[in-house]
């Protein structure tokens, strides 16, 4: 039992109990509440506190319609420790960015393209000229409309197929790539190979790593088997691709697949661990939002993100890279962050 610990391991694992924890772990059991009490160990809970903020990374989470800032805590998860996310903050207004005349550089691409209907529309909004313009762009592929792109250097990428498959025997042969919009010349580049061959069925997902690395989540439909691959140098015109980060067979861990329109992830290099986010394990009635968090040697964690209200769209997430850049915000400077996504 935790009382019958020596006191100086007693208090090492105490002092990692977040603050908001240990006001109720002082309840608990007496010799807890006079050890908190006691000078040295808020030296060293502090000192801890301080450390697990440092080992935190931040993302942008897209829940119920609201955008929120996110805390993600892996630290000590491969030491018995249970991971956390937090929501930190909720995006409220966009004033004092609209204006900044910095942000006047950036541009919005919107595309629809209905090979079926035969209508094609590539438009491009720059905030600049606060105007639209029409994008002379020809294609034999197309985006399919739940596949999520996610914006690396400036450019962004999706995951596409063939407009036209080859039909043989009544079989489709669909072949599948990377694409990317280059915001600088305002030109789709050419076809980037992926490191698997996905069938229609599989699932397939997009993510930043950092503001360097693209990171691709496969899994498939037959025997739920997950892979997640890193590149090791992406281009608008090319793609290098490094050896395998991580697989899982998922049938033991959840025993579902998660939805092609869904599985909105992000790795940690250093824990070696994926955190894909999704609803509940009940496939057919889910009702809890959830971060299934998956590493090597078996390691897998369920982390509860509430009640959801939304049926069909699960978490979405994306990387946040705080800048040196200041805001001032309700009579405080700040760190302004990015948001690394389409």
């Amino acid at each position: 039992m935790m009382s019958d610990l020596p006191r100086d391991l007693l208090e090492e694992r105490l002092s990692r109990v977040p603050v908001k924890s240990l006001r109720e772990a002082r309840f608990t059991c007496k010799n807890w509440k006079t050890l908190s009490k006691k000078r040295s160990f808020t030296k060293k809970h502090l000192a801890q506190e301080a450390t697990s903020r440092e080992s935190e990374f931040k993302v942008v989470m897209v829940l119920h319609c609201k955008v929120y800032l996110t805390s993600i805590n892996l630290r000590g998860i491969h030491n018995g420790f249970d991971p956390s996310i937090n929501r930190q903050a909720k995006l409220v207004s966009l004033n004092g960015y609209e204006k900044r005349k910095s942000n006047l550089r950036y541009k919005v691409l919107r595309f629809v393209d209905f090979a079926e209907e035969e209508f094609v529309e590539y438009e491009i909004y720059e905030l600049k000229s606060n105007s639209w313009r029409v994008l002379d762009v020809t294609s034999d592929w197309e985006v399919e409309f739940y596949a999520r792109g996610v914006s690396l250097k400036g450019n962004t990428y999706w995951f596409a197929t063939d407009k036209f498959p080859e039909i043989s025997t009544n079989l489709i042969h669909s072949v599948y790539f990377l694409l990317c919009f280059n915001f600088t010349s305002e030109r789709f580049g050419p076809r980037l190979p992926l490191p698997f061959y996905p069938m229609d069925v599989d699932t397939v997902s997009l993510s930043s790593v950092r503001e360097e690395q693209l990171a691709v989540l496969f899994q498939r439909k037959d025997n739920l088997h997950m892979e997640i691959w890193v590149t090791t140098n992406i281009e608008p015109e090319e793609v290098m691709w490094s050896k395998l980060f991580l697989a899982v067979d998922m049938q033991p861990l959840t025993d579902f697949k998660f939805g092609i329109a869904d599985a909105s992830f992000i790795i940690d290099e250093e824990k070696k661990v994926v955190v894909v986010f999704a609803k509940d394990k009940d496939v057919m009635y889910p009702t809890r939002n959830t971060a299934y968090i998956i590493g090597e040697d078996g390691y897998y964690k369920e982390v509860d993100l509430g009640k959801t209200t939304d049926k069909i769209r699960d978490p979405l997430v994306c990387s946040y890279v705080p800048s040196s850049a200041q805001i001032k915000q309700g009579g405080k400077r700040k760190k302004k962050g990015k948001l690394i996504t389409d």
